[in-house]
């Protein structure tokens, strides 16, 4: 499996980098078209489509806009086989530490979300 932490690694660095960077047209290269994104917002919970996620990500300041230093951590790569994986990762947007559950999919050779669940706390 070193060969699939390494793509794994590598993907998450353009999906580390789309979010530090605010780019939202990159969603389209990391998340499968049909991906559904959940989240609570104001004690409801939302199950959203990738273009819902793309506008919150198009809408706000960026970390780098922010002047914010990037961080971000693989926290944890479970592997169920060779093309499949559940993420474990952490990252700051401006001034909340988000905390992401992707489900990941290799197809046609590349790796692909198809499923992100987040909690964001604001830093201390």
């Amino acid at each position: 499996m070193q060969a699939e932490i390494r793509e794994i690694l590598d993907f998450l660095e353009t999906y580390f980098v789309m979010l530090y960077e605010g780019d939202a047209e990159t969603m389209e290269k990391v998340f499968h078209k049909d991906a559904h994104i959940s989240f609570v917002d104001n004690g409801e919970v939302v199950i959203a489509d990738r273009e819902v996620l793309k506008g919150r990500i198009a809408s706000r300041v960026s970390s780098k806009k922010a002047g914010v230093a990037r961080e971000d951590n693989v926290l944890t790569i479970d592997f169920i086989n060779k093309n499949y994986a559940m993420v474990k990762v952490n990252l700051v947007i401006v001034d909340k530490l988000f905390t992401d559950y992707l489900s990941l999919i290799k197809n046609n050779g590349q790796w692909i979300i198809v499923s992100k669940t987040f909690q964001a706390e604001p830093l201390v």
